[in-house]
């Protein structure tokens, strides 16, 4: 693990202490499973973006925002973005269906 140094203001401090207090864990600790939350939450929305822009398909935002095709559909259709799943991907996931169900045999 490396380290960085940060600038955080009096609030973001106060309230990162108060949440390490209540999940009894160091502040650092915590402070560590903040930055993770944020950034999952903001890769999720940026595929989003992407995807809805035309700039990713549907299995770059996915990888993208760390999560599964179905997961991705789910949450575009959370935020209201209409799927562009053209036939080549769906052509392209049949034949990966195919595949892993051939490996475990």
């Amino acid at each position: 693990m490396k380290n960085i140094c940060i600038r955080l203001d009096e609030k973001t401090l106060k309230k990162t202490g108060e949440l390490a207090e209540a999940e009894n864990l160091e502040r650092s600790a915590t402070i560590r499973q903040a930055v993770a939350a944020g950034l999952d939450i903001l890769c999720k929305k940026k595929a989003a973006e992407k995807y809805s822009e035309g700039k990713y398909s549907l299995s770059e935002a996915a990888r993208f925002a760390g999560v599964s095709s179905g997961e991705m559909i789910e949450l575009l259709a959370a935020k209201g973005i209409k799927a562009n799943y053209a036939l080549k991907e769906a052509q392209e996931s049949y034949k990966n269906i195919g595949t892993l169900g051939k490996k475990k045999r």
